[in-house]
């Protein structure tokens, strides 16, 4: 019998509905999800998360104004022009599939953990001059949940370590977290309009509290 190139064999596919292969409490790299398991034959894309419109190439991605940019340099505790978007902790690598979907239909956000710490460095600031924000969140692995609402077709993970695929179905129930050097703050950015609009779709399946 003959299988779809870039499908794992049947030894190594795995459904959640019926077996739990992969541990819940270990993190996966953002490019070991997508929604096409052929897509782990090929490299994954690298995106920056947070773009301006003079240069923006992902029309799903976030997009900023120069008012915008200058604003969050200002908040973030950064000088005029020193918010690097070229920079590693703003770009993400996902699987081709994942970067088409990302904006509309699922997003990679903070754990409600990450979110309070942001707010409490907020209030920090609001009381003296913002301390830069790669200072009071350094550049490192951080910890983000992937939070799909507009779709409901199969997801597949894949072990970086064992090769092996596990499918999960809508509504996803097992899904592990993800890790990322991707810096919070922009990631916060991309998605708190999503978190903001959509908690109550996020609480019951993520144990969130109303932002």
């Amino acid at each position: 019998m003959s299988r779809v190139k870039g499908t794992p064999p049947i030894d190594k596919m795995r459904n959640n509905a019926s077996n739990t292969l992969f541990s819940a409490s270990k993190q996966y790299p953002f490019d070991a999800i997508s929604t096409d398991p052929s897509s782990f034959d090929s490299e994954p894309v690298s995106v920056p998360i947070l773009q301006t419109e003079e240069c923006g190439l992902c029309p799903q991605i976030v997009l900023l104004t120069s008012r915008q940019k200058e604003c969050l340099e200002y908040n973030w505790g950064l000088k005029r022009g020193e918010l690097d978007l070229d920079s590693a902790h703003n770009l993400v690598q996902v699987r081709a599939d994942m970067l088409r979907l990302i904006k509309y239909a699922l997003y990679f956000v903070p754990t409600p953990a990450t979110f309070q710490a942001i707010l409490n460095q907020a209030a920090v600031n609001g009381s003296h001059a913002p301390t830069p924000y790669t200072e009071s969140f350094p550049v490192q692995d951080y910890e983000y949940i992937l939070a799909p609402l507009c779709i409901d077709v199969p997801l597949y993970l894949r072990d970086p370590e064992s090769g092996e695929t596990q499918r999960f179905d809508h509504p996803y129930h097992g899904l592990p977290t993800f890790s990322s050097s991707v810096h919070p703050f922009h990631f916060a950015y991309n998605s708190i309009s999503y978190v903001l609009l959509f908690h109550r779709i996020l609480e019951p399946q993520y144990s969130w509290g109303a932002p």
